[in-house]
């Protein structure tokens, strides 16, 4: 018992933070006419038409992996307009982690059902929605989050 009391002390969350650079293909070019006429406010992201209708842009995610639960953030362009994200950032209904993979599976709102794979081994995204043709690829890289202390 006391064994195991001391083992759970020396738990901490782990946390996860990625930085994705992905691509998807945008039908109704929304990007292409907000970047046109100035609307697109991006505020950290980079965005890029590099084709008509493909669209490159980052996405951020956020893994609690001990608690299997977190967030991911979209630029606010990609959001509909019926949705449950707050200023672009939608928390993960269900977090699945294997050797090879993490799943993530969130919604835009009661419709859009977003299936997310990251792999582990080589980071590359896919992720797909229930609704539209939002299908997103790229690849992600880790984020040190942890601040070392000034003294």
């Amino acid at each position: 018992m006391l064994g195991i009391m001391l083992f759970s002390f020396g738990l901490h969350a782990e946390e996860l933070s990625l930085s994705c650079d992905v691509q998807y293909r945008d039908i109704d070019q929304v990007t292409t006419s907000k970047q046109v006429t100035g609307q697109a406010n991006l505020n950290v992201y980079e965005t890029e038409v590099i084709d008509k209708g493909i669209v490159k842009t980052n996405l951020k995610v956020n893994i609690d992996t001990d608690l299997l639960e977190g967030t991911m953030k979209y630029p606010l362009f990609m959001i509909p307009p019926l949705n449950s994200a707050k200023d672009g950032v939608v928390r993960l209904k269900k977090v699945t982690i294997s050797d090879e993979s993490y799943t993530l599976i969130s919604n835009f709102n009661f419709l859009n059902r977003i299936v997310t794979v990251i792999d582990r081994k080589t980071g590359g995204i896919n992720s797909s929605h229930s609704i539209g043709d939002l299908n997103i690829t790229g690849t992600c890289s880790k984020v040190e989050t942890s601040i070392p202390n000034k003294f």
